[in-house]
Formats: C-alpha cells, structure tokens, sequence
C-alpha cells in the first residue's frame, strides 16, 4: 500500500514539473515575441545635392620653360636671381662673346671694302658699255670688266649672309625670356660654361597655373571642358580657388585605366606656387529638391544566384526600415547621389517617411518597435 502510494506521487510530481516547465517555456517565447526594439528615426526631406569628385594632383605652371644657350662658352654676366619676376624680352645672362664680335667687326669691314669695290665696278661697266657702243674697247675688255662686277656682287652677298649670321651667334649670346613669368630654377651660375645641352634657368608663367589628375574610367562620360572645380592647398587651408576643367584627354590609359584630365585656375596674385599638392573637388551633377537620408540609415543585402544559363552572380540591394504602427516595415530602396554624409532615394520612399536611423541592425520585417527620438523631421 505504502509502494502504491509512493508511485502515484511520483508520478504527479513529473506531471506537475512538466507542466510548470511548458507554461515557462511558452510564457518565454511569448515574451519574446513580444519584445519591443528601441528605434531613432530620420523624416525624409529634400535637399539640392551635389555629386562631386575628389581628386589630387600637382600645381603646374600654365607654362614652364627651360631656357637653354645656343653658345658654348662661359657665362659672363647673370642678371636674375631665382624667384625674380622677368617679362618677355628681359636679359637673364650674358654668355663671353668677344670672338664672336671680333668676328662681326672683321666681316662688317670686309662687306663695306666689297660694297666699295661693286660701287666701282658698276661704274666702269657702265662706262665699258657706252665705249664698247662706239668701238672704243674691245669685246674682251668689256666681258673682263662685267665678269669682275658678277664677281664682286656674288662676294657682296656672301659677305651679308656672313655679317647676318655673325650678328644672330652674337644676339645669341644674350639670352633672354622668351615670355613674362618668374625665373623658377637656376642651373648655372656666373662663371659656369654653358652648352645646348645644358638648361641655363627655367621661367614659369603664373598668371594662371594648372593641376593635371587622373580621372577613373568609370567618370569618362561625366568629364567634359568646362566643369567648374575646386581647389584647396595645405599651405592655404582658408583659401579656395575655383578652376575649370580646360582639355579631357580623348584616350584612356590602357594600363591605369585612367583620363588625363587638366584643370586650369586663375592665379592673379601668384598665390598658388608650381609644386604645391592640391586636392580637387569636381562638381559632376546637381540634383535640386532630391529625398535624402543619411547614409548610415541604408542597408544593404547581398545575394549569390544563378542565372538562366546557371552561372553564379552577386546581387546587392540598398534596404531601409521604416515605421508604421509601431512596427518596422522593410523597404528596398534606389539610391542616387552621395554628398555630405546623405544619400539622395531615387525610388522606395516618400518625402516626410519615418526611416530608421539608429538600431535598423536588430530588425526584421514587422518587429515591433518604439521610437525613443526623431531626428530630422519636417
């Protein structure tokens, strides 16, 4: 009796545990279910966007010229020192040139004694011809007399040509600044020998200088003269100076699969330096009263699926959350431009939408939510 007993009470002991640890785990699902997820939002409202493009690049000058000297001889006399402001024209150096003008003295008097010597050849062949019309000389000293004036008049072209060459190897010894700008580099100095081979100083016009950049093959169509840019340097960090894009390269690099691209700035007040590291910013598109949220509101799901020939491809599609009765509502959205930390919505929301901002990482279609902040409203 006492056994029987002791069995029934096991037995609906079990019962009882069994029981109570159902109801426990169905109250902890329900609770679960039930959970609620805090949640900030962001109002969708319009804004002009702009889709720009970051770039570095290098300060160039809109011309840069080597001056090199067509004389082989010593410098003499320099008259610039590096940074100096020339115009077109100006004396940069003097290269020694006494030979070389010793050499146009000697044929300067060579010249004028032939001149003289023509002068008076063309004379007595004038008085020859009036002789030979009366039979007063014979044929062969009229032909002496005009072959003597050929001569003569074929030395006195000789000797020009000479003297003018002369003249151009002397000018050459004074070189000069074929455009106005700043002498950028010295070479050489007083004393040194110069030659063709070697640069003597280079001269930089400033006016108005260039960056060049690489532009990404992906951009080409976007690219074009005439696109307004922005440039800021380190040495200036409160000044920006506004350029354009003046010539696109027509060809992209096959091997970087890049477009060179050159930008030219104004320079009035020769601020901006050859050398100096830029950072571009190109202005490509402008979008006036697009939808925008922040960018870190956007989601993105990746796929791998098989296409109608079976090959594997990788979908992504942007995602939000919005909310609607205190529930999340999964939204595929089309993005568009991205500026400033926003991302404009080219399709999937509406304006004045309450898109989750903060804790769309723990949602799901339908999770119920509470909103414990707005942000961005209209």
């Amino acid at each position: 009796m006492f056994r029987k007993t002791l069995l029934f009470s096991l037995v609906t002991g079990l019962l009882l545990v069994g029981l109570i640890q159902c109801s426990g785990q169905s109250a902890g699902e329900e609770a679960a279910t039930e959970e609620i997820i805090p949640v900030e939002i962001y109002r969708v409202h319009e804004k002009t966007m702009h889709q720009t493009l970051d770039l570095l690049g290098d300060i160039k000058g809109d011309q840069e010229i080597r001056i090199f000297s067509k004389v082989a001889d010593r410098i003499v006399r320099f008259n610039v020192a590096m940074g100096d402001r020339v115009q077109e024209g100006s004396l940069i150096a003097v290269i020694e040139n006494s030979s070389i003008q010793s050499r146009v003295n000697q044929v300067q008097a060579n010249l004028e004694q032939a001149q003289s010597q023509l002068s008076n050849l063309e004379n007595e062949f004038k008085r020859m011809e009036q002789l030979l019309k009366e039979n007063a000389v014979s044929q062969q000293q009229y032909d002496a007399t005009k072959t003597q004036m050929e001569a003569t008049r074929a030395q006195v072209r000789g000797l020009r040509e000479a003297l003018k060459q002369a003249k151009t190897q002397l000018a050459d010894s004074y070189i000069r600044s074929p455009l106005a700008g700043f002498i950028g580099q010295k070479f050489l100095e007083q004393g040194d020998m110069a030659s063709p081979q070697s640069p003597v100083v280079t001269v930089v016009k400033m006016d108005t200088v260039k960056v060049l950049v690489n532009v990404v093959e992906r951009y080409a169509s976007h690219i074009q003269s005439g696109i307004p840019a922005d440039i800021t340097v380190n040495s200036l960090p409160d000044t920006a100076f506004r350029g354009v894009i003046s010539r696109v390269s027509p060809v992209i690099d096959p091997a970087s699969r890049m477009i060179e691209t050159e930008i030219r700035i104004p320079n009035p007040n020769n601020l901006l330096k050859p050398g100096m590291f830029a950072e571009v910013s190109l202005l490509l598109n402008t979008r006036q009263n697009a939808l925008v949220v922040p960018k870190y509101a956007i989601l993105q799901k990746t796929e791998l699926i098989r296409d109608q020939l079976g090959q594997q491809q990788v979908t992504r599609q942007n995602y939000v959350y919005t909310v609607a009765n205190d529930q999340a509502r999964y939204r595929p959205v089309e993005t568009g431009i991205e500026h400033e930390g926003l991302v404009e919505i080219r399709s999937g929301l509406h304006l004045n939408d309450p898109v989750v901002l903060l804790g769309q990482q723990s949602l799901e279609d339908s999770t119920k939510v509470r909103v414990v902040q707005r942000e961005g409203e209209v």
